[in-house]
């Protein structure tokens, strides 16, 4: 009766349930550590035959109807005929996780597995098992599975909206700087042409005065430089690609920000103080996307001392350490603040006190500080002004290039 009661209840819910038997696998790694094996993650990656032997010794014994319609089989007899057909590149990495789990002795294991179902559909699982206390019960290990594909592809679809909507923010606020961005490229182009008419005399003087031809080369090389790192980072900002994940010191980032506000600094007669802390530790991000963020705080913190007479204006960008885990930057201005009825509202989208303004920089640099695991917040600058600080999760190594 018991018996019986189990199995309707496995063949009446709602979820993929898999009845499997690890004994053998089991009684393998237990061989294993009496022969000393202790990082079994080490060992099964220089021992892959080992691996696909306890592969072969897995058996699947069981599954539920749920699990029969979720990888669209005729019958469960299909489907455990048809097993191999359900593997993905991924699981067997999935499978080695398990297998260093039950060497560590873990009680369950919680994770995402990505496998296909018969008619070559890929699906994102989530998956739950329960390892037993004593080997016996590795006999009937249950695993169950619920498919979360559109859920997972929902989650894409949200995050590739956000990157487009990230993406034509960043244009805007180019075009929003184009006049600062051409003053900070034509002063080195005309330090150019006059250092080359300069050369020009030198050369057409009797004798030719090659030393300071020399020199004004030498200037035009430096000034060639200069331009041609505004104009690329012009088109790191413009460029329209999939986010990715790199080691980011944000000492940098600020570096790549400030040539392309300089003329605006100027032209605004704000000073300019960089406080940056030596040594910072990396941050894992887009750096494209960080320099966004630091932009955009810093276009706002000019034109909040747009409107100011009497006292000086001045900008402040700060890095460093936040704790042992987080890195953090801060932007100070000397400007007209924020009114405490708008604090709450400041990083909602739409909320703008500009005329014709979006109202979507802050709410999309909160965003994308928050999905690269940090926040973003604001405080008053004493006696006038606001500060924002964005601080983010120190990088922890190895470092992977790209996700998306």
């Amino acid at each position: 009766e018991s018996e019986q009661r189990h199995r309707s209840i496995f063949e009446s819910t709602g979820v993929s349930i898999w009845e499997q038997d690890f004994s053998g696998a089991k009684a393998v790694i237990d061989e294993l550590k009496a022969q000393g094996v202790r990082d079994f993650r080490q060992y099964f990656a220089a021992h892959w035959d080992v691996v696909r032997r306890l592969d072969r010794l897995v058996r699947v014994l069981d599954v539920n109807e749920e699990t029969v319609k979720m990888f669209r089989a005729k019958s469960k007899a299909d489907l455990l005929a048809s097993l191999d057909k359900l593997r993905t590149p991924e699981t067997r990495a999935t499978f080695v996780d398990l297998l260093v789990n039950i060497a560590e002795g873990w009680t369950s294991r919680e994770g995402e597995i990505t496998l296909q179902d018969l008619e070559g559909r890929q699906l994102t699982a989530l998956f739950t098992i329960t390892f037993p206390p004593t080997a016996k019960g590795f006999e009937r290990l249950l695993i169950t599975m619920i498919d979360v594909t559109q859920r997972k592809h929902a989650e894409q679809r949200a995050a590739q909206a956000h990157a487009e909507l990230a993406h034509v923010t960043r244009v805007t606020m180019l075009g929003e700087m184009t006049a600062s961005i051409a003053h900070e490229v034509n002063q080195p182009l005309a330090a150019i042409v006059a250092d080359a008419n300069a050369s020009l005399n030198w050369l057409a003087a009797a004798p030719p005065d090659l030393e300071s031809v020399r020199g004004a080369l030498d200037a035009i090389v430096r000034d060639g430089h200069r331009a041609g790192e505004v104009i690329q980072r012009i088109r790191q900002l413009a460029s329209k690609g999939a986010p990715r994940k790199d080691a980011v010191d944000l000492n940098d980032v600020v570096r790549d920000v400030v040539p392309l506000v300089r003329a605006e600094l100027r032209h605004q007669e704000i000073s300019l103080m960089l406080d940056l802390a030596s040594k910072l530790p990396p941050v894992l991000g887009d750096r494209i996307q960080l320099q966004q963020v630091l932009l955009n705080l810093v276009m706002n913190a000019v034109e909040a001392m747009g409107t100011v007479t009497g006292r000086p204006r001045r900008l402040i960008i700060r890095s460093e350490p936040d704790d042992d885990d987080h890195v953090s930057v801060a932007v100070q201005d000397t400007g007209i603040g924020i009114a405490a009825n708008h604090l709450d509202h400041v990083f909602s989208a739409f909320f703008t006190t500009k005329p014709g303004g979006m109202g979507m920089g802050l709410s999309i640099s909160r965003s994308i500080i928050e999905a690269h695991g940090g926040r973003l917040w604001t405080t008053p600058n004493r006696p006038h002004g606001a500060v924002f600080h964005f601080a983010l999760p120190v990088a922890k190594g190895p470092y992977p290039t790209k996700v998306g």
